[in-house]
């Protein structure tokens, strides 16, 4: 049946990961370095204060969800595909699941800034 699909599965989890990663994002966003400074500085408007802080808890909004997304979907996909093939629901089935999850991600080419 279609909800029994691994696809749908997937995609239900990555939505949900999202809107989780949304949240953690507006959340946590307010703790950055850049907001810190705009507080501490004497020559910034309060508006302008505002303006940053929403700025850096919107890029941090952006950033959780799409890392939350990916880490659920491909955990939901990877468990979907183990119970598929071992045909059994147990304990072993996360714990692949989980170790293939970090694997898949841990192997992608990351950019990095200098």
């Amino acid at each position: 049946t279609i909800s029994e699909s691994c696809a749908l599965k997937a995609g239900m989890s990555a939505a949900v990961g999202g809107a989780l990663g949304l949240f953690s994002g507006l959340l946590f966003g307010g703790y950055s370095s850049a907001v810190d400074k705009a507080v501490e500085a004497t020559d910034l408007k309060f508006h302008q204060k505002l303006r940053v802080g929403f700025r850096e808890a919107f890029t941090a909004m952006k950033s959780h969800a799409r890392g939350f997304a990916i880490w659920g979907g491909t955990f939901s996909m990877s468990l979907c595909t183990v119970e598929k093939v071992r045909a059994k629901h147990d304990l072993l089935n996360s714990m692949v699941a989980g170790c293939a999850t970090g694997a898949i991600l841990a192997a992608q080419p990351r950019q990095t800034t200098e």
